[in-house]
């Protein structure tokens, strides 16, 4: 964890946020997501979100990924 990390992730965490672990399942549902593009920690983030979570992101092939997703633009 980076000095950044440490710093951040408290104040972060409670605000709201939640930290998601990267499972087996949530690992398997990554590699299976139809049409999104190949950057695997892409892939986990995207998998880990659509466990019912809202994924605030800036990444234009997320956000135009077709997928059944709760996502809010972080660059606006």
């Amino acid at each position: 964890m980076t000095w950044t990390s440490r710093r951040c992730a408290p104040k972060l965490l409670a605000s709201g946020l939640v930290e998601l672990p990267l499972t087996g399942e949530t690992a398997v549902r990554a590699a299976k997501l139809p049409d999104l593009h190949s950057d695997p920690i892409d892939r986990f983030i995207v998998a880990s979100a659509l466990d019912g979570h809202r994924l605030l992101t800036a990444d234009r092939l997320i956000l135009n990924w077709p997928g059944e997703l709760e996502r809010v633009r972080a660059d606006a």
